[in-house]
């Protein structure tokens, strides 16, 4: 067995935010909506180029205990500056690091329920 890499990661809310983390991923991460198989909770699947790379599942109830330690996940982006306009002009806290080393900027908020999110460009902030 070999792992060749992540295959997609799974968000679980109640419908109404899941309703609106579906926005926020569409509108600022930049994902789109795409094909997704019948099963019995409703959902959505969120593609980056042609890969399913989010799903949201349709849950009872937000945890409010974590279930796990993962505390960001990371997306390789382009077109930084447009990003950057997006988050502001929706008023998104983020945080904004250069790393000389890599010539590399990295962005980092949260999406509406609270899950880490980082985006990093190849270029200099």
């Amino acid at each position: 067995m070999g792992i060749e890499a992540i295959d997609h990661y799974n968000i679980q809310a109640p419908w109404n935010a899941l309703l609106q983390t579906r926005s926020f991923y569409i509108d600022i991460v930049g994902l789109r909506e795409g094909f997704r198989p019948e099963f019995r909770h409703r959902g959505f699947w969120l593609y980056a180029h042609k890969l399913p790379l989010l799903h949201l599942s349709e849950g009872t109830e937000v945890m409010r205990e974590p279930r796990s330690s993962i505390d960001h996940v990371a997306f390789k982006c382009t077109g930084l500056q447009e990003i950057v306009t997006r988050l502001n002009d929706k008023k998104i806290r983020f945080r904004q690091q250069g790393i000389a080393q890599l010539q590399q900027t990295q962005l980092f908020f949260r999406d509406p329920l609270g899950n880490g999110i980082e985006l990093n460009f190849n270029e200099v902030c």
